[in-house]
């Protein structure tokens, strides 16, 4: 008898994770959301990772050893991924953000402070 649990806990992990990365790269990092092909590689993350479970998934319940060690090996590395992203993206968006701040904060003194020009 074949237990889908395992395939299960696997698929509600790397759909929430990576939800929890696009939210992430689109609230935090919104200069990199705007860039298409990282949109496109944070949305197909997942997307990725739910075949791999599917593949894992299919090769154990088939025999497919082949096809299981397959789906296992890029689970783990799309999971991997997904971690890694969830921890880096709230530091990348906090420095992006101070970065932003004191930029804007530069522009505004420069606004203010008169130009002096010899005539």
């Amino acid at each position: 008898m074949h237990s889908i649990f395992p395939v299960l806990f696997a698929s509600f992990w790397i759909l929430v994770l990576g939800l929890v990365e696009i939210l992430l790269l689109r609230l935090l990092n919104k200069v990199w959301w705007k860039r298409p092909w990282i949109r496109r590689s944070a949305i197909g993350l997942p997307i990725i990772g739910m075949l791999a479970v599917a593949a894992w998934g299919g090769g154990e319940y088939l025999h497919m050893s082949w096809l299981g060690v397959a789906g296992g090996a890029l689970l783990a590395l799309t999971f991997v991924l997904e971690v890694c992203l969830m921890l880096s993206l709230p530091i990348s968006g906090l420095i992006h953000g101070i970065d932003h701040l004191l930029h804007r904060r530069r522009k505004r003194r420069e606004s203010l402070t008169p130009s002096t020009v010899d005539p």
